[in-house]
């Protein structure tokens, strides 16, 4: 036993993360198999591993460049549901250990907490949408993978070494999650940015080619995939309007959509992060304009969604920025008259405006707010560029799922920047109190959307 206790207290931090990752699994060993889930088990029949990954790789030039994410939890779904707690789980693992790494210090319990909260944060309810397998082995798993695929940045920047052994995991991130769109274009974004800053402070190593280069060969490998024009092609069918509508249409329908998503839908990883840097801006600068206008995306935000009921009574023009809009889009040939969709717009731009002050001016260091103010773009792109396939309308709320998680990053950035103002030693208890009651809330909201929603 005194072993058994030495290792759990030297390995603490991995401890935690792991534990949390069993609960997380056996919480989906309960899935129900539905949607996109049955079809596949009905395509895959008693077929063996191998003939499940070629069933898969085939679909390269029919439907989907995704063939190297879709091989990994089709099988683990031909394996039955306790493959699929034990994949999850591990995703949930490489999640948290990839945030830790990126944003915790050594042994710090609190920062280890922290992580496992803004896990726990990730709206799960969007997943439900085409069976929990799917959705979850092509949202959640590519998105745990790009967290951890994100770890070399840091220890370029920090002059740290990357273990032999740490590099092929590395890669193996990189590639899975490089084999879905939207982290691909995110990890694109960073490493390409991680470069060009690189270059200009002499800290780019051979390593930063050879992730770089997977980056690139990722999206060449998307680009290049038959299957995505056919596939595009076929679901356009069953939205005719979407292929009479041209550049700037999609690019106004996407993005209207996601800075809605943003500001509108009371997202909680989403508020959580507005009201971070609000409560650092105002702890700095007090009550100052400059306080206002960084809080000023939270109080909209926290007005609009948890404070709804009592917003629109008193101000009942507000429900104009709730209001659905037309199924193309903020400004088109119905709305634009009325106004509406431009008076969101407007709106939204504003918010955006007053969201990229208020990091400038939590930020002390320039490098700083380029990290938040890439992954703020890479949220905002990862939404917009969805406009550009009718995948916008199939894949409903899933498409946020990139834009979730880079906002988790944007939080979790902001509170390492500035633990100190956030956790204090007489405050550390509470904080951490307060942590783990909001885990145990996120994991019975996790337990009501596995046992209830299905397609």
């Amino acid at each position: 036993m005194g072993k058994l206790r030495g290792f759990i207290l030297k390995n603490k931090i991995d401890c935690i993360f792991l534990l949390n990752a069993i609960v997380f699994g056996y919480i989906f060993k309960f899935a129900r198999i539905v949607g996109d889930d049955a079809v596949h088990i009905t395509a895959i029949g008693d077929a063996t591993v191998l003939e499940q990954i070629k069933y898969n790789l085939d679909m390269y030039t029919t439907w989907t460049s995704r063939v190297l994410l879709n091989s990994v939890w089709t099988v683990a779904l031909g394996h039955g549901c306790v493959a699929f707690a034990v994949f999850m789980g591990f995703c949930a693992f490489v999640m948290t250990e990839g945030l830790f790494q990126l944003f915790g210090r050594k042994d710090s319990v609190t920062d280890a907490l922290f992580v496992i909260f803004a896990m726990m944060l990730f709206p799960f309810r969007i997943l439900t949408s085409a069976g929990w397998v799917a959705t979850t082995g092509t949202y959640f798993a590519t998105s745990a993978m790009m967290v951890y695929g994100l770890v070399p940045i840091k220890r370029f920047y920090n002059g740290e070494s990357i273990k032999i052994w740490e590099f092929p995991l590395f890669v193996i991130a990189l590639i899975w999650a490089g084999n879905f769109e939207q982290s691909c274009i995110t990890l694109l974004l960073l490493y390409g940015v991680w470069f060009v800053y690189g270059f200009i402070a002499k800290k780019v190593r051979w390593e930063a080619f050879a992730f770089l280069g997977v980056n690139i060969a990722s999206l060449v490998f998307i680009l290049t995939c038959p299957g995505n024009w056919i596939r595009k092609q076929e679901e356009a069918k069953l939205f005719p309007t979407y292929k009479m509508m041209g550049f700037l249409d999609k690019t106004e329908l996407a993005t209207s959509l996601t800075l809605k998503w943003i500001f509108v839908d009371s997202i909680p990883i989403i508020v959580f992060a507005m009201g971070l840097i609000a409560f650092i801006a105002v702890k700095k600068y007090k009550t100052s304009a400059m306080s206002f206008v960084a809080a000023f995306p939270f109080v909209i935000a926290a007005l609009l969604g948890p404070l709804g009921e009592i917003t629109y009574p008193l101000f009942p023009t507000a429900t104009k920025l709730k209001e659905l809009l037309n199924y193309y889009g903020a400004v088109n040939v119905e709305n634009q008259g009325g106004g509406l969709g431009a008076f969101q717009l407007f709106a939204f731009l504003i918010l955006v405006v007053c969201m990229i002050a208020g990091l400038m001016l939590i930020n002390d260091k320039l490098e700083g707010f380029l990290c938040d103010l890439c992954l703020a773009m890479a949220a905002v792109g990862t939404g917009a560029m969805m406009g550009f396939s009718p995948t916008i309308y199939v894949s409903k709320l899933r498409i946020y799922s990139t834009l979730n998680i880079c906002i988790m990053l944007v939080a979790a950035h902001v509170y390492a920047a500035h633990r100190e103002m956030i956790v204090t030693e007489k405050s550390k208890a509470a904080v951490r109190c307060g942590m783990m009651v909001f885990i145990l809330i996120g994991y019975i909201e996790l337990i009501g959307n596995v046992l209830t929603f299905a397609v």
